[in-house]
This record gives C-alpha cells, sequence and structure tokens, in this order.
C-alpha cells in the first residue's frame, strides 16, 4: 500500500477526530449562585448558565477585552464591564471582564 492511499484511508478518521478536538475547545464553563433573588455568575467563554431563583438562564456568547455579549429569552445585549443592561426581563451587570472569563450580577428587572 502507497503512502497515498494509507493517508486517504484514514482522512475521514481525522476529519472526525479535528471536528471533535474544535468542538471541544470551544466549550465553555459557568457557574451560578443565587440568594434571595439576587445571582452571582461566573462565565468562562461561551455557555449557558442556570439560575433557577429566577427561573431563568443567562447565555454568555461572546467575552471581548472590555463587555460580554449576553442572551435571556430572545433578547440579546451587548455590556461593558462596569455596566447594567436590561436583557430578557432581568438586570444583568458585567461586574468585571478578564480575558475569556467575565463575573455577572443579576436580578429581575424592576
Amino acid at each position: 500500500m502507497s503512502p497515498r492511499t494509507s493517508f486517504t484511508r484514514y482522512l475521514p478518521a481525522l476529519a472526525v477526530a479535528g471536528a471533535l478536538t474544535v468542538t471541544a475547545c470551544s466549550a465553555g464553563a459557568g457557574k451560578s449562585s443565587c440568594e434571595n433573588g439576587r445571582c452571582t455568575a461566573t462565565a468562562t467563554g461561551e455557555v449557558n448558565i442556570s439560575l433557577p431563583d429566577l427561573n431563568s438562564s443567562l447565555e454568555v456568547q461572546n467575552i471581548g477585552s472590555k463587555e460580554a455579549v449576553v442572551e435571556v429569552g430572545d433578547q440579546k445585549a451587548t455590556i461593558a464591564a462596569g455596566d447594567t443592561a436590561t436583557v430578557g426581563g432581568l438586570s444583568v451587570k458585567v461586574v468585571t471582564v478578564d480575558g475569556d472569563k467575565a463575573d455577572f450580577e443579576i436580578t429581575r428587572a424592576a
């Protein structure tokens, strides 16, 4: 068997392995804690964070150098570090942004 035939034979397996590696790298991590209707959350990368006390979830779609793009329900917002926005009935404050990590404070919007 020639080297070219051998490579061609394993190409589909290599493509699948590469796709799985990309998928694993793009997943983020998130955690939240809630008390008395106030939640704090930390996201690293793109992640969906459950907010059980608020019967909702915060989808972090992107973390930039000074802001985070979030979605709640069908509403999306770009929020700068230190700012607060109302998104999908929640008041979402981006407390800090550091690399691909962001900290949030979330409550029900007034």
